[in-house]
């Protein structure tokens, strides 16, 4: 048996690098979205920062490692609205707010480095609570989650498609056993 030569894909269009999504402002966790939706018209606002360093490289078959993103920090700003205590409407306005690389190259293939801010692909969410109440032992909740291709695809801050994602929350409540 002989290895063959193992390569990544081309870099092209469409590579967005932020993969934090923080929940939907409004909930007790920054990352986990709850199954119930508490309040009739209660909005919910919030901010959140992610940074990433040497998110991504160039790497050459005999060359050594070139910094295409060095570093990223993106700042999420949020907002969420509570209906009829079961639904909620929320929105993930991204921006990457410092970036910067090396423009590496490597053989015939050379990668400009972004190394301005850029809004990243926007996010809007819907979420229904299915079953449970406050307290209760067990709850359940679906939604929906789309982002919009509003980034800069050559900043790496935009996939350039519109992407979904469906999901199923559930959870619940223990009281203390005495």
């Amino acid at each position: 048996l002989i290895p063959r030569h193992a390569a990544a894909q081309e870099l092209g269009e469409g590579l967005a690098l932020d993969r934090f999504e923080p929940a939907p402002v409004g909930q007790t966790g920054f990352a986990s979205i709850e199954p119930l939706v508490l309040g009739h018209l209660r909005p919910a606002l919030g901010a959140s920062l992610s940074y990433a360093r040497r998110p991504l490289e160039l790497v050459g078959q005999d060359s050594g490692v070139g910094l295409v993103v060095d570093h990223q920090l993106q700042l999420h700003l949020g907002a969420s609205l509570a209906l009829f205590d079961r639904l909620e409407l929320d929105v993930d306005v991204p921006a990457t707010v410092s970036q910067g690389g090396e423009s590496p190259s490597a053989g015939a293939q050379a990668v400009s480095s972004p190394n301005s801010a850029s809004f990243n692909d926007l996010r809007l969410g819907a979420r229904v609570s299915v079953f449970g109440a406050p307290r209760s032992a067990f709850a359940a909740g679906i939604g929906l989650r789309a982002w919009l291709p509003t980034g800069d695809s050559g900043a790496f801050t935009g996939a350039g498609e519109l992407r979904y994602e469906p999901y199923v929350s559930v959870g619940g409540r223990h009281t203390k056993v005495h």
